[in-house]
């Protein structure tokens, strides 16, 4: 599972995906694909042969911070309409939003 600032539907030619939810402000989607570091390729995690071809794969590029970076849009069949993630908080040390509420010696920020 990998997450995307990018709706689905929208007409791009590069989709960014992160390996945890951080929307900077934007809403995060939960996309249902894995990143093949030596085939340099996305592969969807679920088949619905009714909903998207089941040969489908793009080619994508891994960057050191773990996102990846996809050449073309995703098909919409693979975006977790019902998860999507809001993203608040940080996870610490990693920079990036989390899903979930900071918790502190207090309880909830």
């Amino acid at each position: 599972m990998l997450y995307s600032n990018t709706a689905p539907g929208e007409e791009v030619d590069r989709v960014r995906l992160y390996p945890a939810a951080a929307g900077g402000g934007r809403p995060v989607f939960a996309v249902a694909v894995r990143f093949d570091w030596p085939a340099r390729r996305v592969y969807p995690t679920r088949s619905d042969p009714l909903a998207l071809d089941p040969t489908w794969t793009t080619a994508a590029e891994g960057h050191a911070d773990g996102s990846v970076t996809v050449k073309g849009a995703i098909p919409a069949a693979l975006y977790l309409i019902d998860s999507t993630v809001p993203s608040r908080g940080n996870f610490p040390g990693h920079g990036v939003a989390s899903p979930w509420p900071v918790l502190d010696h207090q309880g909830l920020k």
